[in-house]
Order: C-alpha cells, then structure tokens, then sequence
C-alpha cells in the first residue's frame, strides 16, 4: 500500500474546486483546444502508455496498486512501477526509463496481456532504457533506446516512429511503429493506429488496432478496439470499451471478446487516483470449441505525477 501511504503523508489537499487546476489541465490548455488536445488529455487523465511515450515532462511517474477478481481464478495483486527522467545535460533528447512488475501485468496499450506472453517492446517486465528523441516535433517523433530487463537477464534496443494527421477540428489519426530486439526472444515489431474523433461538450470516440509479429508470437498477434470516452469534469471521467483480440497462426483466430467500464476519478491531490473497472469477456476454450464466458473486477490505486520544464 505505497501509494496510499506516500499520499496520506503529504496531508490534506484543502477544497476541491474546478478553479483550482491541476497539470491535466494545464498540459490541454497549453497545446489549445484542439482535438489532438482533448486526445492527449484523456491519455493523461487515464495514464495511457501513449502519453507516457510522448510526454516532454521532466519527470513522469506511475505507480500502481491493482486488485483483480476474475470469476474463474483466485484474487489477484499486481503492483508495477514505470519512472521516466529526462536528461537535460546530453546533447539530444534523452530519457531515462525505469519499470518494475511481472510480465504479465506490463503496463501494455491496452492494459490486458495479449494472447500469449510474448514481449512488445513497448514495455517489458522489470528492468531499465535510455532513450533518446531523435525527431521530436508535434506530429512526428522518432526515437532509439538502449537497455536491459530483468528475470532473465536480457539486453534490449528498440526504434519507435509516430506520426499523426488531423484533417480538421474532429477528427484525427495516428499511427506508430515499433522495431525491437531481444537478446532471448530475438526481433519484433508492432503496428498501431488510431483514428480518433471528437463529439460534443469534450468527449470524444477512439477506434485503435493493434498488431505484433516477433520471433515468439503466435503469427501476427493482434486486438482492436472501440473507445467511448466521456470526461464529467477535470476529476472524473468514463471510458467504454468494446474490443476483440486475436491471432494468426497456427489459423487466423480470434481468441477474446471483451467489454468493459473504466471509471476513473482524481481525489485528495492533483496526483492521486482511484480507478474501478468491471469487464466481462468471452474466451476460447483450450479445446479450441466454445467460448466461456467470465466476468472480472479491476480495482486500482494510482499516483499518476508529472513535472513539467519550468523553463
């Protein structure tokens, strides 16, 4: 119970109040109110991996505390961290990145493991990167890392390019690429793209496709998914999603449909959250024949902090 502890040391918070903005805030109003900013805020806000990606924050902090119910497993606890640092003195862009968790709880696009164990790239089990932004720009951005993961021991360098076009005020697309080698499990890449549209009063719709190929993936593993995000204030918002997952090979499959709530709320101090996420979702057996239904109840306590260059 880090999280909880860290936060109960700092003390009250005072009155919480819509004047009072915290850096979620601040960090849409400093791009303007544009699509692209409402995407990023919604990033932001649910702690997604495409912002901890493209942040320039000097500091980028997650750590998170997860209980999950699964109707056909035991109750499961799943803590991870992910640390990223920018380094100022080096010549490009750099980026210290340091993660801690198991594997299969990675902090991965879509927050669930995909069909096998295989590793993105994108994240990995314990262990730490340096990156560097060789192309930092508001619609491209092209960067290399270096590193290593723990449990078993493994060297990684990874390549990643995203670009993004808006074709006006509503909608919006982006794509990104990821070329990456292991020393254990060898090399792989990944494909994802989003196409993104705004609604009414700041809400705002999200298709998102996925695909891994690599040296230990099940032929071209893929998912794709449909967001509904709906933001009630600058402390709570609503996602809906409805998503199937797949693969390739040995034959072209899918493996899961899934359906879920991710209700998430800022509370106490501008860096703490709490997130309750109900799902319920429709897996092949082993046999390869039916389907079993199952239900499961994610329930997270998250310190989601940031610093921003004061320069």
């Amino acid at each position: 119970m880090l999280p909880l502890g860290l936060a109960l040391a700092v003390g009250p918070a005072g009155a919480e109040t819509e004047a009072e903005e915290n850096w979620l805030d601040y960090s849409v109003h400093g791009v303007g109110e544009t699509l692209d900013a409402g995407a990023n805020w919604f990033d932001r806000f649910f702690g997604d991996e495409r912002d901890a990606e493209e942040t320039d924050a000097v500091v980028h902090l997650r750590l998170i505390q997860d209980l999950r119910f699964e109707s056909r497993n035991e109750t499961t606890y799943d803590p991870k961290f992910r640390l990223q640092v920018k380094l100022p003195r080096l010549q490009r862009k750099a980026r210290l990145v340091i993660e801690g968790g198991t594997e299969e709880g990675r902090l991965s696009d879509s927050e669930v493991p995909l069909p096998t164990g295989a590793a993105t790239g994108a994240t990995s089990a314990s262990g730490a990167n340096l990156r560097f932004d060789v192309l930092d720009q508001a619609m491209k951005k092209l960067s290399f890392s270096a590193g290593f993961r723990l449990n078993p021991l493994a060297t990684k360098l990874r390549t990643r390019y995203r670009e993004a076009w808006r074709y006006d005020e509503d909608w919006l697309t982006r794509l990104a690429g990821t070329g990456y080698w292991d020393s254990l499990d060898g090399f792989g890449a990944d494909l994802r793209g989003d196409i993104e549209h705004a609604l009414p009063d700041g809400d705002m719709l999200r298709w998102s496709n996925y695909g891994l190929l690599s040296e230990i993936s099940n032929g071209v593993e893929w998912s794709s998914e449909f967001t509904y995000f709906y933001r009630d204030s600058s402390h709570r918002a609503i996602a809906f999603d409805a998503g199937v997952f797949g693969q390739t090979q040995p034959g072209f499959q899918v493996n899961t449909y899934r359906v879920r709530t991710r209700y998430r709320r800022n509370f106490y101090r501008p860096w703490l959250f709490y997130e309750v996420i109900p799902e319920v979702y429709w897996s092949q057996d082993d046999g390869g024949g039916g389907r079993d239904i199952n239900t499961a109840l994610f329930l997270r306590l998250e310190i989601l902090f940031r610093q921003d260059d004061s320069g």
